[in-house]
């Protein structure tokens, strides 16, 4: 758990770096589509959204618009449907 809300955080703090450095024309429209494309596959996640109703308040308005109108879209999550769950083998299954 704790290390899930570590990769939040990290992911957090450097998207809005390439926010406004895409905003400052300082990125390619290839690199800020595929920032995009990635953000929008994160936040499709349920706990990930929650996760961002409770820290929004960290960020400037115009980068927490940006993010709100993302996850408003709605996409449905794919970070992980290429995965067989049932094929996966935890730790603990290791033993």
């Amino acid at each position: 758990m704790l290390t899930a809300i570590g990769q939040l955080a990290t992911v957090f703090v450097g998207v809005p770096s390439m926010h406004y450095c895409r905003r400052e024309g300082m990125l390619s429209l290839e690199f800020r589509e595929e920032i995009e494309r990635v953000m929008s596959d994160f936040l499709a996640y349920d706990g990930v959204r929650r996760w961002w109703q409770t820290r929004k308040h960290w960020r400037t308005e115009a980068f927490v618009r940006v993010i709100d109108a993302m996850i408003a879209r709605g996409d449905k999550p794919l970070a992980h449907s290429t995965y067989d769950l049932q094929q996966v083998m935890l730790p603990t299954d290791a033993q």
